[in-house]
């Protein structure tokens, strides 16, 4: 059978198997539905865990540290879903947010977020791995990009329609917060082609994964009047998923010339943490000026992104004073070709004419930051002192 062949045959197996799970729900009685499924949710998630935690003693070093983070994720996620099961079980009611499922919750976010800034930690020609600083700045760009959309989202939508409070929308927040960390690494970061397989395996978990959490988010919040319970396969699905990416063999260093679309040298990677930034800069700046006083929630969130982009200015800074790690022995070679040059010696002048223009576009990059998150925060600023003195 052609890998082909088989791959198709699992997919449909696993439609088969899911499809007759749910037909089984629908079969029994609403409140054995409910039970028996929270509790499949919580198996699933916490076979999951101890996969990734076995997968995690397999391996070392930063791999060995993403699949922990990957483990401890899925742990906190089982046990929010226990309690959750648990509450089912005693008939107790909902607990209103925060509560022990939130915390635990909570603990798989913080647990996703670095473990997906150390995968984005992986091997590359002439490089072992990169500096800690490049995963701060991925973390920071992350929040600092979500947290724009969402502070936007609240301002022009949310905040009109929604008669509940800001707490009730932190899990869809956080689900942002992933996504958006996910799209940075494939848009920002230089991946060699076989190991992008980690990265699109553990994206596609974290989407499934999100779309359940949106729509039970959606239940609570009192949007759909039932929670359908076939939303709960993304549960299950996301947490095979990410078990399936810690099972796959560790990063290997791949060539330059094996790196896939994702270029730290695009114009998207300077944009797509910037745009949101700036509308919701101009947004602010708007209210401001036109006399309107600034809601509770609009003044901590212009303060919370003035802090992220003073950070994210820091590091850049701290970063683009640090020497980066050259693979040795360093090679001097003449600007202009010469008719004597062996295949070696031109493939070499290539390379070196390669690496000076993506230093110089590193370097435009840098300096295209430095000034837009100087004019933002100087705005931000101001947005700040006025809403305080307001």
């Amino acid at each position: 059978m052609s890998a082909t062949a088989w791959m198709i045959y699992r997919i449909f197996a696993a439609v088969v198997v899911l499809a007759s799970y749910e037909l089984f729900l629908l079969a029994v009685p609403d409140r054995t539905a409910v039970t028996v499924d929270n509790a499949m949710v919580t198996a699933i998630t916490t076979f999951a865990a101890v996969a990734c935690g076995w997968y995690a003693t397999r391996t070392h070093g930063w791999e060995r540290r993403w699949r922990v983070l990957a483990a401890i994720a899925l742990a906190a996620n089982a046990t929010g879903q226990g309690i959750w099961t648990a509450y089912d079980l005693a008939g107790r009611p909902s607990p209103a947010v925060p509560s022990w499922p939130d915390l635990a919750w909570l603990i798989t976010i913080l647990a996703v977020i670095c473990g997906l800034a150390t995968v984005a930690r992986h091997a590359t020609a002439g490089q072992k791995h990169r500096g800690s600083l490049a995963e701060v700045r991925l973390i920071l760009d992350s929040l600092l990009a979500s947290g724009s959309l969402l502070l936007l989202g609240w301002m022009t939508v949310l905040g009109a329609a929604s008669t509940h409070s800001v707490l009730a929308f932190w899990v869809p927040a956080a689900e942002v917060i992933l996504i958006t960390q996910v799209t940075l690494i494939y848009t920002t970061r230089r991946i060699p082609r076989e190991n992008l397989r980690h990265l699109a395996v553990i994206g596609a978990g974290l989407v499934v994964g999100s779309l359940s959490d949106i729509t039970f988010s959606m239940y609570l919040n009192g949007t759909i009047a039932r929670y359908p319970l076939v939303a709960s396969i993304g549960y299950m699905i996301g947490a095979l998923l990410v078990a399936w990416a810690a099972a796959m063999p560790a990063f290997q260093p791949g060539r330059s010339a094996a790196h896939q679309a994702p270029q730290e040298t695009t114009w998207l990677s300077m944009v797509a943490p910037l745009l949101p930034l700036a509308l919701v800069t101009l947004f602010l700046a708007g209210k401001v000026l036109s006399g309107t006083t600034l809601t509770t929630i609009e003044a901590t969130g212009a303060v919370a992104i003035f802090v992220l982009c003073a950070l994210r200015q820091a590091v850049a800074f701290v970063r683009s004073r640090t020497p980066e790690e050259l693979p040795a022995p360093s090679v001097t070679m003449p600007d202009h070709p010469s008719p004597d040059d062996s295949e070696l010696d031109r493939r070499l002048r290539a390379h070196m004419l390669s690496l000076r223009v993506e230093l110089q576009r590193a370097s435009n990059r840098t300096a295209a930051w430095t000034f837009v998150g100087g004019v933002v925060l100087g705005v931000l600023g101001n947005v700040v002192v006025a809403a305080f003195m307001n």
